[in-house]
């Protein structure tokens, strides 16, 4: 009985056994047939020549002539039991046999090395291969001699992420991040410091993954040496939001794009300071520091400001320039600032707390000339206007963010801001409207008119203005915001995810504004005015608040979309008092003893002078509840890593506006209470249909975009109320007026190839119109030139562009790291159809409607030489604009117009670290009104820069305008006429600047 029960025991235990070996089996043989097979690589870097091992480098893997990484390896310590000092070890997985790979070990003062490797295929159990020890040749540094070969790879594409090994590029000393970035392919800085990446805005220029001043690129690009920067990163950054809830890349809407720079090693942890100082001729100087400290955990910035160039860059920064690009006026700066971040915690429970404070004062002097033709069934006529101001201005800007992640499910944030501006401005003009064009019509001609002999101008003269203005105005404004994201319960494994965001936000502006206007307007040959108007207002105070608070619910299915909808509540209100006194109605001892910008002693006396037809209070209030819908998703994503698949994203955004707005308005005998209801809806959304080649070397992007939006009208225009406070133009109310609405659809299409070619292109077109848009009626009485206008709603507005670009290289030798041939070309073509009301009465009526069509081509291109041994650049490039101006009245005038600039540029670095850049322009101008205007300006910039090794200074010599031909016209059309603006830009000038960098890390 025993032994049966031992042998029953023994065979249970077998048969369990034997089941679970079973199992085993089955489960290794299914992961053999449904895991990709890996074969190692191993080596071992050494240096070339002491044959001593490198302590650090990267390894990538790419398929020849593919600028896409394969693999990443590893370097590793291979240490063995008992050993002290471990060799370092290479180690990269391919997962190919019998294909080429080229494998990149790339280690900071190195050149690259690529080691092309072919996987055998004879051996069934090859599973690695180990290719002993690799040398690597140091960089040579020839100290007397400019020429030295780039050898390492300039870019490639890390995943999603483009990456520039910044040791391609070679630069001369004292180079600065800007000299940097606009040497890397696909990328540009424009004259505002916002850079673009392959037809891409870049949101953030980050260091080291942290957001510096807000994002503002300029202080990082003119402070950072460039000998610090290792790689830099561009990539979609997702928002902490995201990464909190640990949302992929499918998961996400389109992201910003941001730009990392990434240190050097032995940089990652340190302290920099720049000063840099100038002066040249017309008394132009620039003085400035910067002051940056980091370590993993947080960064402290620090800048100071001053300078009367105007924002002007660099000479030969830029490889051409456009009219818009010369400015509108003179000034000087003074500016200075702090900024901070700190990151502490891991993971999902990473927070930080980020800030910045800065103080900026500005003295601006404007001064421009107009002229215009009004184009009138009666005969046109013809105004000049001369204007000359000056404007100070004092402001405080200060703002902090506090990211917390107090919990896995829960994190919380926190925005506070402040700002505080004081501005006080000055300015006067002459003006003269004639029946007859005169050219050379002087400020003095117009001002003179009526003093001494009869003008030559009188006989012609409609009417004469002379204007003076003074204006003191004071802000303060504030804000919190703060929001919270919870991560709802999911069921273990669930293929979805679910959260709640609460937010909350407040504004508080309050303004006061005082300002003295003087009128003196004569009417014809009739030297008496019939206009003499000394007028202050007063504006205290004006105050803006409003509060808002939302939910959102969003729901996550993995793999497929995301989707949320929100509620939204807003409430805003606005108190506004103004009072107008007509100072020169004054009587008494008071009246003539009055100077221009100041109140009189006795301030009891405004009571009796207070115009009451233009002074009014008003109280506006809104409400507004909002339903919001957002929907994203990709099909088809996951396909793309096996290559020649495709996909589509989508995004779908309905939303429901319902508000009431109440406007409480007084104003002498007229007391009105304006309500109104709006049911608002809106959608938004795009699809992209995306293809890709195998190996992700080519990219097909068709995208379609739509938008239809409403615009709010401002409650003040639905007052039938009239205001004459400037008496050649008053306006008046429309209570019948309604919302617009503004429908836009595109469609684009883009190439990109990111093996070896390297180019993209692209086409676009936009169309967009507009239903019940808002236009100023103009009614204009040509025997006194004055204009009544109001507001009223028009259908017809209409804008079409289409858009062509292409960028890549023409020709390059080694693979682009000896030298390159660039070219960038943009066509751009457009038609503008807008519906103008204007009409020429003596009487108040309303004005006819008619289209005025404005049709422009824009073509720029540009091709550039780099020759990277040398650290020479030679840009040739073309910028033109040709417009037509087109009209249905039969009085419209049509005319055309053209601005073709022409520019050579080049960057040069000699031995001794000796550095010229120059550019040279060629602008032609035709088709203007003022025949001086129709011209060929040459403009030259150039700048020597000297490098003084090993002491961190830099000498420059800067000249602008060497020439004293550049001027800055601007031009304006619609269905009343044409204007063409002149306005003053800073004039030639020579300067001398002396930078210097001093690094505080320790090394």
């Amino acid at each position: 009985m025993k032994t049966a029960l031992l042998f029953t025991v023994n065979d249970t235990e077998r048969s369990r056994r034997f089941r679970l070996f079973a199992l085993l089996l089955v489960y290794l043989v299914c992961f053999a047939f449904c895991c990709k097979a890996q074969y190692m690589v191993t080596f071992t870097a050494v240096d070339s020549i002491t044959r001593l091992t490198l302590p650090e480098c990267e390894i990538l893997a790419f398929l020849p002539g593919d600028s896409v990484v394969v693999e990443e390896g590893r370097y590793l310590s291979n240490q063995r039991q008992g050993e002290v000092n471990p060799q370092k070890q290479g180690t990269i997985m391919l997962p190919e046999k019998e294909v080429e790979y080229h494998i990149m070990i790339d280690a900071e003062g190195y050149n690259t090395r690529v080691l092309p490797v072919i996987l055998p295929a004879t051996q069934e159990r090859f599973t690695g291969l180990y290719l002993g020890e690799v040398g690597i040749q140091r960089t040579p540094k020839q100290l007397k001699e400019v020429t030295v070969e780039a050898t390492k790879i300039r870019m490639y594409y890390k995943g999603d992420t483009l990456v520039y090994n910044a040791d391609a590029f070679l630069l001369p000393d004292g180079s600065m991040l800007d000299d940097l970035i606009r040497k890397l392919d696909g990328v540009h800085i424009d004259r505002n410091g916002v850079i673009w990446c392959k037809g891409r805005r870049v949101s953030s220029l980050q260091l080291e993954g942290r957001q510096l001043f807000d994002g503002n690129p300029r202080v990082l690009l003119e402070n950072l040496g460039a000998y610090t920067v290792n790689k830099i990163k561009v990539y979609e950054q997702s928002s902490l939001r995201e990464q909190f809830l640990g949302y992929s890349e499918e998961q996400s809407e389109e992201k910003p794009l941001v730009m990392d720079v990434i240190l050097k090693k032995e940089y990652a942890i340190g302290k920099w300071v720049n000063i840099d100082a100038g002066y040249g001729t017309s008394n132009r100087y620039l003085g400035r520091a910067f002051m940056l400290g980091f370590t993993k955990t947080w960064a402290l910035s620090a800048f100071f400001n001053a300078n009367n160039l105007s924002g002007r860059s660099d000479p030969g920064q830029y490889t051409s320039w456009k009219m818009d690009d010369t400015g509108t006026d003179e000034s000087s700066y003074l500016s200075g600032g702090i900024s901070y971040q700190h990151d502490w915690g891991q993971g999902v429970q990473k927070s930080q707390i980020r800030g910045s404070v800065e103080v900026r004062s500005s003295d601006i002097t404007y001064r421009s000339s107009s002229e215009r033709i009004n184009y009138l069934s009666t005969g046109d006529t013809y105004e000049t206007k001369y204007y000359s101001g000056k404007k100070k201005s004092f402001k405080v800007n200060t703002s902090h963010t506090l990211n917390i992640m107090p919990s896995k499910v829960v994190t919380f944030s926190v925005s506070p801001r402040f700002n505080y501006s004081k501005d006080s401005s000055f300015g006067s003009s002459v003006g003269a409207t004639l029946d007859r064009y005169i050219s050379e019509l002087s400020a003095n001609d117009i001002e003179f008119t009526y003093s001494g002999d009869e003008s030559s101008i009188l006989k012609y003269l409609i009417n004469r203005s002379i204007r003076r203005e003074k204006e003191n105005q004071n802000y303060l404004g504030a804000g919190l915001s703060a929001s919270s994201t919870i991560k709802l319960p999911t069921p273990a494994n669930s293929r979805y995810n679910h959260n709640l965001t609460l937010e909350a936000l407040g504004n508080y502006q309050r303004m006061r504004e005082n300002s003295f206007d003087q009128y003196l307007i004569n009417l014809g040959s009739n030297p008496t005015p019939a206009d003499n108007i000394y007028a202050y207002t007063s504006r205290t105070p004006s105050v803006d608040a409003n509060v808002k608070a939302s939910a959102s619910y969003a729901l996550n299915v993995k793999g497929q979309f995301t989707s949320s909808l929100k509620y939204q509540y807003e409430h805003t209100c606005n108190e506004n008092k103004l009072s107008r006194y007509l100072l020169n109605e004054l009587t008494g001892e008071e009246a003539g003893d009055i100077e221009f910008g100041q109140l009189p002693t006795n301030v009891n006396l405004m009571v009796d002078v207070l115009d009451l037809q233009n002074s009014y209070n008003s109280r506006a209030w809104s409400y507004e509840h909002s339903i919001l819908l957002n929907t994203y998703g990709r099909i088809g994503q996951s396909d793309f890593d096996k290559g020649g698949h495709g996909g589509i994203v989508y995004s779908i955004n309905p939303s429901l506006r319902i508000n009431e707005r109440n406007l409480n308005y007084t104003k002498h005998e007229y007391d009105t209470l304006a309500i109104r209801h709006s049911v608002l809806p809106a959608i938004n959304g795009y699809i992209n249909f995306i293809a890709e080649q195998s190996k992700k070397e080519y990219n097909y992007t068709l995208g379609l975009r739509w938008n239809s939006t409403p615009s709010y009208l401002s409650m003040t225009n639905l007052i039938n109320v009239t205001d004459n406070t400037n008496p050649l133009y008053i306006t008046r109310g429309n209570p019948n007026l309604r919302n617009a609405y503004s429908h836009t659809g595109a469609v684009d299409l883009t190439f990109h190839n990111s093996g070896k070619i390297k180019r993209t292109h692209s086409v676009k077109y936009e169309y967009n119109f507009i239903t019940d848009a808002i236009t100023s009626g103009t009614v204009y009485n040509p025997e006194t030139g004055i204009r009544t206008s109001s507001k009223y709603n028009v259908d017809g507005n209409r804008t079409q562009t289409i858009t062509i670009q292409s960028e890549g290289p023409i020709a390059q030798w080694n693979g682009g790291r000896t030298a390159r041939i660039t070219y960038n070309l943009t066509i751009k073509g457009d038609e503008r159809r807008r519906v103008d009301m204007f009409s020429s009465n003596d009487v108040f009526s309303k004005p006819l409607q008619t289209f005025v069509y404005n049709r422009s081509l824009s073509p720029n291109a540009k091709i550039s030489l780099h020759m990277n041994n040398f650290a020479h650049n030679i840009t040739l490039s073309f910028n033109g604009n040709w417009r037509r101006y087109t009209g249905e009245a039969e009085y419209y005038t049509p005319f055309s117009s053209a601005d073709l600039i022409y520019t050579l540029s080049g960057s040069f670095t000699l031995p001794k670290n000796i550095v010229l850049s120059t550019n040279f322009n060629v602008n032609t101008r035709s088709g203007y009104n003022d025949p001086n205007l129709n011209k060929t300006e040459y403009i030259w910039n150039a700048s020597a820069s000297w490098n003084w090794k090993k002491t961190g200074l830099t000498f420059t010599l800067d000249g602008y305008d060497l020439l004293h031909q550049r001027s800055n016209i601007r031009y304006y059309a619609d269905n009343m006429g044409r204007t063409e603006v002149w306005n003053n830009t800073i004039s030639s000038y020579v300067l001398f600047r002396i930078r210097y960098h001093l690094n505080l890390t320790k090394k």
